[in-house]
């Protein structure tokens, strides 16, 4: 819950499924909470979406791949002498 300068209530679900609401400085914790209430059905409808997503791929890497940085190419090394 974040009290901002903004005209109307938000709602939003971050990548993890938090609820975030933004609302202007004189909301009522009681309009508020009417507010999450009423939008209920989007949240669990969001948060299943986002549930539901595969996981982002994990990098593995390996010993002797170039990387590049600035325009050079770098073999990766696991472990330096």
């Amino acid at each position: 819950m974040q009290f901002k300068s903004v005209k109307y209530l938000r709602l939003r679900i971050t990548p993890s499924g938090t609820v975030r609401v933004s609302a202007p400085w004189k909301t009522s914790w009681a309009e508020i909470e009417n507010f999450v209430q009423q939008h209920q059905g989007w949240i669990k409808a969001k948060q299943a979406e986002l549930a539901a997503r595969p996981a982002p791929p994990v990098a593995e890497f390996m010993d002797g791949e170039n990387h590049y940085l600035w325009g050079h190419a770098y073999a990766l090394a696991t472990h330096v002498k």
